[in-house]
């Protein structure tokens, strides 16, 4: 699962804000490539996926944020409290960072 967030350059009220979607078209849950576009574009400040129900999306998204270099792993999450290996898991948060180390 691919939990988002907008970056703040992008905010509706500067003029920037686009769903992702190819052309203005309204964007569909789980579009790779829209994904991708906006990551290429440093749109996200934050991703966060603990690929599980959407394992492969995830992946494609991993392999997206490694492609630009601005984008960090700069955690990972447990969560669940659960017997496992039902209900727990890890979120592993990215963030983009303008300079790179």
């Amino acid at each position: 699962m691919a939990a988002v967030v907008q970056h703040p350059q992008h905010r509706p009220d500067r003029g920037h804000h686009r769903q992702p979607g190819a052309r203005g078209r309204p964007h569909r849950a789980g579009e790779p490539g829209a994904y991708a576009r906006y990551i290429k574009e440093g749109y996200f400040s934050l991703v966060a996926l603990n690929f599980t129900d959407t394992t492969g999306l995830d992946q494609q998204i991993v392999a997206d944020l490694h492609r630009n270099r601005h984008y960090r792993l700069v955690e990972v999450v447990p969560y669940g409290i659960e017997i496992p290996p039902i209900g727990q898991g890890t979120y592993n948060i990215w963030r983009y960072e303008a300079t790179t180390r």
